[in-house]
């Protein structure tokens, strides 16, 4: 019998204002970020200053892949963070392909934005880039994510978060994430009946 390939891209709609992710036929999606918030209580988790200042360097980062950063334009607080990933991109001889993907759960209905796709050391990764502390709801996330490239290329990829700071850097490194995505199954699971029966808190603006 032949072999069928079923690898296939599930790329969501979405709408930056409100961060909303919706399927291709228009259905409204969670993101991981809004589950694990809404499970952890993580609501309040970290400052706008920090906010703001993880997104800038965020996208210095992808303009650093890309080769097309003007140093100009990186302020002077976000400079030691910039400055240490091509520090970090040097010491582990990082090759990125891809950046800021995002995808849907064509199954289990949760989208995502993976920050990068690329090689550690020759070898391919999820790498995320974070910018302040670490935090025990990063391993559900980036098990999260994970699965959602595992769709496209039907194999399951080692992560590597880079946690980037003023005086340097910090890696976390997974190469199994089988436990830690149960742990997201489990707290997906409890998001959506809470969503099914009116129990989740309310946010400004909601």
């Amino acid at each position: 019998m032949k072999k069928t390939n079923n690898k296939q891209i599930f790329e969501p709609y979405f709408n930056p204002v409100g961060h909303i992710y919706e399927t291709p036929d228009g259905r409204r999606l969670d993101s991981v970020t809004q589950i694990l918030k809404s499970e952890l209580g993580l609501w309040q988790f970290g400052t706008r200053d920090a906010a703001e200042r993880g997104t800038r360097v965020h996208l210095a980062c992808q303009y650093i892949d890309e080769e097309r950063l003007s140093w100009d334009s990186v302020s002077e607080i976000d400079l030691p963070y910039v400055e240490n990933y091509m520090k970090a991109k040097e010491d582990f001889q990082l090759e990125i392909f891809q950046n800021e993907i995002k995808r849907y759960h064509n199954i289990y209905l949760y989208a995502g934005m993976i920050d990068k796709i690329g090689l550690v050391r020759g070898v391919p990764h999820i790498i995320d880039i974070k910018t302040g502390a670490k935090n025990k709801s990063y391993k559900w996330q980036l098990a999260a994510y994970v699965k959602l490239w595992e769709q496209e290329i039907l194999n399951t990829l080692p992560t590597m978060c880079l946690y980037l700071h003023p005086d340097g850097y910090a890696t976390e490194f997974c190469n199994d994430c089988r436990e830690p995505w149960m742990e997201f199954l489990a707290l997906l699971s409890a998001f959506n009946v809470k969503k099914k029966y009116g129990f989740l808190p309310k946010q400004k603006g909601e």
